[in-house]
């Protein structure tokens, strides 16, 4: 079996180079997404039903692990805002505006199976 020496290890390095510029690219667009998926802030956004009666509007909010004492609600004009951190740590915001014929400044809060419900009286 012949044997030989190397006489460069430039390919090696090329490729070497190549392989971590990659791995950069790679950590890079993985940072973004996770900028983009968690609002930029790292924070989640949760989803919501609205639904509606006679007199009152239903916001249902799918938070999971929070109790309705760690949760602030912050109400300005016609847009209210929902912002808490559940037991694992993870943030949670969620704004929303109410109809123009809804008293949000009366807004209830109430937890049902698991989830947040916030009751917003409508105006007569």
């Amino acid at each position: 079996m012949p044997t030989y020496k190397r006489t460069t290890t430039e390919p090696e390095n090329l490729v070497e180079r190549e392989i971590e510029e990659i791995r950069r690219e790679i950590e890079e667009l993985m940072s973004r997404l996770e900028r983009i998926r968690y609002g930029g802030m790292g924070e989640l956004t949760p989803l919501y039903t609205l639904y509606e009666d006679q007199g009152f509007y239903y916001y249902v909010i799918d938070i999971p692990y929070v109790e309705t004492s760690d949760v602030n609600v912050k109400i300005e004009g016609d847009k209210v805002s929902v912002m808490c951190v559940n037991k694992q740590g993870h943030r949670y915001r969620l704004s929303f505006r109410v109809p123009p014929n809804a008293s949000a400044d009366k807004l209830r809060m109430s937890k049902v199976k698991g989830r947040l419900k916030l009751t917003i009286p409508k105006i007569d």
